[in-house]
């Protein structure tokens, strides 16, 4: 009876060994293949948007899912690759696979915001896209402040480095500068350095800030009030000649000048004598006249005989020749402003 027992199990043993035999002669179906890089750990490639984001330039090779069994060779259309990924912060959310960091992130450098600007950080990498930023980090949270997801805000004039920080302690920096737009870097006036004005009229300066987006109070100041005054808006009244210097300020205290000459348009810069020819005979009469400058000058003129026996001169410039010999005439503004002419008078 033992002998039969032990005779029906061997042949079960061989029957279960034939079968496992022609299982294996049948073969592996492959209905699974996934691609793999030459000595590297299993590596999933991006498929027709399958979701991958893993690059790998090195020679490739499909590998069976089931049975692990090595293909040469670029795919072909019967090959069924593997199922791709779906990344949710960088974690496949299906298998649970997580990328990991083969490169450098880069750094960007420096970039300039204004105040209350914000911007969003994106980390690029070397050579490889696949990443998990653990952090960001400002250097000075008082001038450019980062959120958890990269954000930046700029808060305050000044300078900060946001520094990104991946899982595996790569690190890429990027340097923040941040201005004030409303903020002056400088004024100038539009009138220019110098500019005269004439008694009588009013001049009105105009003040231009850079940047041209800058905003500001201003204050304007002269430094002659006995010459001309400014009011609060830039209008310069001048009262009497000379020079005065208007400043004109902004609230950060940048500063520009004009010189202001204050001259009177009435007042005669020069006079010259017409009248014809200087040589007269013994009881002749010459009208002489007066030109002044500028051509808006106005004035009083007073005529004087130098030799008073030889020639006179009326109030008008009527000069009489008395006796033989020579007179200078002179006319004078009331400013004091002189031309001569030498009159001859013979027989």
């Amino acid at each position: 009876m033992l002998k039969r027992l032990l005779s029906m199990l061997m042949c079960l043993v061989m029957l279960a060994s034939a079968a496992q035999i022609a299982t294996a002669e049948q073969g592996c179906a492959h209905a699974q293949k996934r691609q793999v890089a030459v000595g590297q750990p299993p590596v999933y490639i991006s498929e027709g948007g399958s979701g991958h984001r893993v690059i790998v330039d090195t020679m490739l090779y499909w590998e069976c899912v089931s049975c692990g069994e090595r293909f040469s060779g670029k795919p072909g259309d019967s090959i069924i690759t593997r199922e791709g990924h779906t990344f949710v912060n960088n974690v496949c959310s299906r298998c649970g696979y997580a990328e990991k960091l083969l490169g450098a992130l880069k750094s960007n450098g420096t970039i300039t915001l204004n105040v209350g600007q914000r911007l969003q950080l994106v980390p690029t990498f070397a050579t490889y896209s696949g990443w998990t930023v653990t952090g960001y980090k400002s250097s000075r949270p008082w001038v450019a402040i980062v959120s958890a997801t990269g954000e930046v805000t700029a808060i305050a004039e000044g300078s900060a480095t946001i520094t990104v920080t991946t899982a595996n302690k790569k690190k890429a920096t990027l340097r923040v500068k941040v201005v004030n737009p409303f903020k002056p870097t400088g004024v100038s006036i539009a009138q220019g350095k110098s500019i005269t004005v004439s008694l009588g009229q009013t001049l009105q300066l105009s003040a231009v800030l850079a940047p041209a987006t800058a905003q500001s109070a201003l204050t304007w100041k002269t430094s002659k009030k006995r010459v001309a005054v400014v009011s609060g808006s830039g209008l310069v009244t001048p009262l009497k000649e000379g020079t005065a210097k208007i400043t004109v300020t902004t609230a950060n205290k940048k500063k520009a000048t004009i010189k202001v000459k204050v001259v009177d348009p009435y007042k005669p810069t020069g006079v010259a004598i017409t009248g014809g020819g200087v040589t007269l005979q013994v009881g002749q009469t010459l009208q002489l006249g007066a030109v002044v400058a500028p051509a808006t000058a106005r004035t009083t003129l007073s005529w004087k005989s130098g030799r008073r026996r030889v020639a006179v001169v009326s109030s008008t410039g009527l000069v009489t020749a008395l006796r033989p010999g020579k007179a200078t005439i002179t006319v004078t503004t009331a400013n004091k402003k002189k031309a001569r002419i030498t009159v001859r008078v013979v027989r």
